[in-house]
């Protein structure tokens, strides 16, 4: 499992909830700033923790514990397949 392959599947997850694709950007005055709502992986403390930028684009939530890659790949792609069931279900 490479982090490549994690970041990928991050990636789609903000794909399908319709989020932007970084967590971060520079706006009109060319200053950073966060995208709300993204997915990104947060690399800490010798593992790996799927974080969501926050709605006002102010801080983050930890949405998963702090994992292997492999593990944290499988917690998103049990995200994703809940949403996509959601989906199909009219649930959201």
């Amino acid at each position: 499992m490479t982090i490549k392959e994690l970041e990928t599947m991050v990636s789609r997850l903000n794909k399908i909830r319709g989020f932007e694709k970084e967590a971060y950007c520079f706006d009109e005055k060319n200053k950073y700033k966060a995208n709300p709502n993204v997915f990104y992986v947060d690399k800490s403390y010798g593992g790996y923790c799927l974080h969501q930028v926050g709605r006002d684009g102010k801080g983050s939530h930890a949405r998963t514990l702090r994992s292997t890659k492999k593990e944290l790949y499988e917690y998103v792609r049990y995200i994703i397949e809940g949403y996509c069931m959601a989906q199909r279900d009219g649930a959201v």
